[in-house]
């Protein structure tokens, strides 16, 4: 299990969500909601990390 690769993938994962949601918040006329926006960023987040640590167990 490495740090670097588990805070890599919760970093990865945020940034995807982030990216998702500002480009649908882009393509629509609705007030941004941030709240909904955050529980998704964490979700990405924690998706990364779980990836992230997943990967220290491949075999090489």
């Amino acid at each position: 299990m490495s740090w670097k690769t588990i805070i890599a993938g919760a970093v990865g994962g945020f940034l995807a969500a982030l990216a998702v949601d500002v480009n649908a918040w882009s393509k629509s006329n609705d007030p941004f909601d941030w709240g909904l926006a955050v529980k998704r960023w964490v979700a990405g987040a924690i998706a990364g990390a779980t990836g992230g640590f997943s990967a220290g167990y491949l075999p090489e």
